[in-house]
């Protein structure tokens, strides 16, 4: 729970929302919720408060990010409320903050499984399949490049990789140092 002037400045937080974001209370009585919330959500949440909370008192649950003092953003859903002086102006603003990391991952994580089955349940042959299955990995997760290594004698080379240089490949094809006459090396 946060409690904000109407400029934004944080005057009130319990500890969850402290932990949350990695803040002091003292910390946090300097910041304005702006100051926390990455840059690309201030237009929408700017007309989220005219249009919703400083007119109807109150906002629909929504979701945005935070930035954690470490830097790190991450997904949160709020509710907002309007605070209203004895005369009905408007003082300041309340909210109910979630973290909803584990719920978006878990989301994702369902999508890549459903995506998946879909792969698995097409007829293709192993490689194709594969590089199937580590496309919507790579989509999914927000990977650069995935592969997967099969055995091949003593050795571990990519069975199929995507988003790898060629250069890599054949740099990082192989786990095993080999000697001069071209066999692996054992410890």
């Amino acid at each position: 729970v946060v409690m904000v002037e109407m400029s934004g400045r944080i005057i009130e937080s319990n500890r969850a929302y402290q932990q949350m974001l990695g803040y002091s209370p003292e910390e946090l009585g300097q910041l304005r919720y702006q100051d926390v919330t990455p840059e690309k959500w201030h237009a929408f949440e700017e007309n989220l408060v005219t249009a919703q909370i400083t007119a109807d008192g109150d906002s629909v649950v929504y979701e945005k990010e935070y930035r954690r003092k470490n830097g790190v953003v991450f997904p949160i859903e709020l509710r907002t409320y309007l605070l209203r002086d004895s005369e009905g102006n408007p003082t300041g603003m309340w909210a109910i903050v979630r973290d909803i990391t584990q719920r978006k991952f878990a989301k994702k994580r369902a999508e890549l499984t459903v995506a998946v089955l879909g792969v698995l349940n097409r007829p293709n042959e192993l490689e194709h399949s594969i590089g199937d299955i580590l496309d919507k990995i790579k989509k999914h997760m927000d990977f650069d490049s995935v592969g997967i290594r099969l055995r091949q004698k003593d050795d571990f080379p990519y069975f199929v990789q995507k988003g790898f240089s060629e250069s890599f490949v054949q740099k990082e094809n192989s786990l095993c140092s080999y000697d001069k006459a071209g066999r692996p090396l054992h410890d």
